[in-house]
C-alpha cells in the first residue's frame, strides 16, 4: 500500500511550482485531499489559485513538483489520461453547445468510458448503442442530481447562466470522477442560485468525490467547504476550517492590504461579507 493510499488522501500535491515568464505564479505548494472532502482554494487577485488547478488537470506546464491521483504518481501524464483517471472540471466560463439537447452536453462528459470506438460509432453498431444507452443514463442522473433532469432535452441555448453553470458541473460529474475540481462555481450568480449550489457541491462529495474548488465568494465557501487554503503570491499562507481562516490576522491582511488601524474582528467581517469579484488569477 502506497503512502497516498494509506492516507485516505484522493489528490495530494507535492511541492508544485509554476511560472510565466520566469514569474512565479504557483511557488511551492503542497496539498491534500480526500475522498468525500470539500476543500476550497480562496485568496486575492493573482494569487495563483486557476494556475494550481490548471497543473493538477495539465493544461499548464509544472516546473517542479509531482501531481499524485489515488496513490498514481499522475505527473508526466497529459490531460485527457489525467481525465480517464479520474480528474474532472469546471472552467470559469461556461461552455456548452447551444444546438444539442441538454442532456447530450452532458453526455459528452463521459466520452472516455470504455468507448466502443471510432468505427463502431460510424457504423452504429451494437457496442455502440449499448454504450450510447449507457452514458444516457449516466447524463441524466448526473442532471436529477443538479436538479435540472426536467429539462434534458432542451437545447443548449435555452439555459440561463445559472442553468449553464449546473449543466457544466453536471458534465463533469457524468465521469463519475474520483477528483472534481470546480473554477468559480459561483461566478456571475445571484444569491438565490448560489444557494442551490451548496447542496449540488455536497452531494458529490457525499458520493465519495474529493472536491477541490476555487472560489471568491467567502459565503459560499464557508457553507460548503470542509477545510480552506489560502493562497498568497503562489504560497500558502493559512490552511484550516472557514470559520478559523476568516478571522486569520495573515489572511486579512493578504485581502485587505495590512490597513493600519483596523481592528481585526472588523477587517475579519468585511472579508465575510465580500465577494472579492476582482480575481484574475
Amino acid at each position: 500500500m502506497n503512502e497516498a493510499q494509506g492516507s485516505g488522501n484522493v489528490l495530494e500535491l507535492r511541492h508544485i511550482e509554476c511560472a510565466y515568464g520566469g514569474l512565479r505564479s504557483v511557488a511551492d505548494v503542497s496539498l491534500t485531499l480526500r475522498a468525500g472532502e470539500i476543500v476550497a482554494l480562496v485568496g486575492p487577485n493573482g494569487a495563483g489559485k486557476t494556475t494550481l488547478l490548471n497543473a493538477i488537470s495539465g493544461l499548464v506546464a509544472m516546473r517542479a513538483g509531482e501531481v499524485i491521483l489515488d496513490g498514481r504518481n499522475v505527473t508526466a501524464l497529459p490531460v485527457w489520461r489525467r481525465a480517464r483517471l479520474g480528474i474532472a472540471r469546471s472552467f470559469q466560463l461556461v461552455r456548452l453547445f447551444p444546438d444539442l439537447r441538454i442532456a447530450a452536453n452532458v453526455q459528452l462528459g463521459a466520452t472516455g468510458k470504455s468507448h466502443p470506438g471510432f468505427f463502431a460509432s460510424l457504423l452504429h453498431l451494437p457496442s455502440h448503442q449499448r454504450y450510447q444507452r449507457k452514458t444516457a443514463a449516466l447524463a441524466l442522473s448526473a442532471l436529477e442530481s443538479v436538479q435540472l433532469a426536467a429539462k434534458a432535452n432542451d437545447p443548449g441555448s435555452a439555459l440561463s447562466h445559472g442553468q449553464g453553470r449546473r449543466v457544466e458541473l453536471a458534465r463533469a460529474l457524468v465521469a463519475t470522477p474520483k477528483v472534481l475540481l470546480l473554477d468559480e462555481p459561483t461566478s456571475g450568480l445571484h444569491a438565490g442560485v448560489i444557494k442551490d449550489l451548496v447542496p449540488v457541491v455536497k452531494a458529490a462529495a457525499e458520493k465519495g468525490v474529493g472536491v477541490l474548488l476555487v472560489e471568491h465568494n467567502l459565503k459560499f465557501v464557508g457553507e460548503v467547504a470542509d477545510r480552506v487554503i489560502v493562497l498568497h503570491h503562489g504560497e500558502v499562507i493559512a490552511e484550516g476550517r472557514p470559520d478559523a481562516i476568516m478571522g486569520n490576522p495573515r489572511v486579512i491582511e493578504a485581502y485587505l492590504g495590512g490597513a493600519i488601524g483596523v481592528r481585526a474582528t472588523a477587517a475579519a467581517s468585511r472579508v465575510q461579507k465580500t465577494s472579492l469579484h476582482a480575481d484574475s488569477h
